[in-house]
């Protein structure tokens, strides 16, 4: 198992929860206020500057090229998902929650 921490600077880092080491180090485009895991484990959401929030596939290291959604008008402070996987619940400073489907990435 592996948690994920998102930094101010950018930096995305992975540590095994076993050993208690960092495994993996990623540089992302802009300061990562939230940041979640998907059920499976094989998926991120995280804020971005355009105030979107844009998915990070573990596995292949793709980010937000494939799945990216909108609707807040500020910045995401805030980000989890549903114990059952199906729903992404993100709040903003635009003062907004926003309840999106995984699946379709609407709201």
């Amino acid at each position: 198992q592996t948690l994920y921490v998102g930094q101010e600077n950018g930096s995305l880092d992975g540590w095994s929860v076993e050993t208690r080491r960092k495994t993996r180090k990623i540089g992302i485009s802009c300061p990562i206020n939230a940041l979640a895991c998907s059920r499976d484990g094989n998926k991120l959401v995280m804020n971005d500057e355009d105030n979107s929030l844009r998915f990070w596939d573990i596995n292949s290291g793709n980010y937000g090229t494939n799945t990216m959604v909108r609707g807040h008008t500020d910045y995401v402070q805030t980000v989890i998902t549903s114990h059952d996987g199906k729903w992404i619940i993100s709040g903003a400073e635009d003062r907004k929650i926003k309840v999106w489907n995984v699946h379709k990435a609407t709201l």
